[in-house]
């Protein structure tokens, strides 16, 4: 899907995890974004530590159907997998 309507920031994501689901959910709806991660080696991933892994740009006109999707995902997949004593 093309589009000349300029991309804004949706939202910012917590993980190279989280960013992974929402972009295969985002291809599968043919929904377009652009996906900057805050990977620095140079600085020793300070960014990552300041603003989140990285960020999600995409329309405007997508941002309900994006924060719909990401509110689906799971939130945290630690808890998802954690053990429990028998």
């Amino acid at each position: 899907m093309e589009t000349k309507e300029p991309f804004i920031t949706i939202c910012y994501l917590d993980d190279q995890f989280q960013a992974n689901l929402l972009c295969l959910e985002l291809d599968k709806k043919q929904i377009p974004y652009y996906l900057q991660s805050f990977y620095d080696e140079a600085y020793q991933n300070i960014f990552q530590l300041q603003k989140g892994w990285g960020k999600l740009e995409a329309p405007a006109s997508c941002q309900a159907e994006i924060l719909e999707i990401l509110a689906e995902l799971p939130q945290n997949v630690k808890n998802d997998f954690s053990l429990e004593e028998q």
